[in-house]
């Protein structure tokens, strides 16, 4: 099969995986249909099926795809050219935002919704994920803006777990989620806890 017979396969799964991720920020795994995916996506139910077998399948796709992105734009930042408390800024606001989405992985994750095989690529992209905003914190610690600890990936689960609370508290207190303000808080307390600051 020639690249252009391939190109338009690709574009249809990856239009289909755009949509059930959509989805899932609009209103969680739990309601979503074949049917609500097939018609975000602009395909046929049946192409919809060619792609993935199975609403299971679909997920553990969207889940993987969404861990990937998070991932995309973490060394995206990483390599951004920004330094110092700017970084760190930039990289708090990439996991605000993705922990702002109803996405509900570590739930599905946890739950066994995700398959074996599927629970075993997602660990590896959560890990390659913890190791980007590693990079960013050893660069503003390059910059003197922040000491890491002597096991530094507690420094990156400590830093997505803040900007993870955060959103939460936000949610379920009901206050407004004003990002950049957020951002620049969980930026001082995160080089609080360091003993930067």
């Amino acid at each position: 099969m020639s690249k252009t017979a391939r190109a338009p396969r690709a574009d249809t799964e990856q239009s289909i995986l755009e949509a059930a991720v959509h989805l899932l920020d609009k209103y969680g795994s739990a309601p979503i249909t074949m049917d609500a995916v097939a018609k975000e996506a602009g395909v046929a139910k049946g192409t919809l099926f060619c792609h993935f077998p199975c609403k299971a399948a679909l997920f553990e796709a969207a889940n993987e795809h969404v861990v990937d992105m998070l991932g995309k734009r973490l060394r995206a930042t990483a390599d951004s050219g920004l330094r110092g408390e700017a970084l760190l800024n930039a990289a708090v606001r990439v996991l605000v935002d993705h922990c702002v989405r109803k996405y509900d992985i570590f739930s599905n994750f946890t739950g066994g919704v995700a398959g074996k095989a599927a629970q075993a690529r997602i660990k590896s992209c959560i890990a390659g994920n913890m190791r980007a905003i590693l990079s960013i914190l050893r660069l503003c610690a390059d910059d003197g803006l922040l000491r890491l600890s002597e096991d530094s990936l507690y420094d990156s689960a400590a830093l997505f777990g803040i900007c993870r609370s955060v959103v939460v508290v936000h949610r379920v207190s009901g206050l407004p989620l004003s990002s950049e303000k957020v951002c620049g808080q969980i930026v001082k307390r995160y080089l609080r806890g360091t003993g930067a600051s």
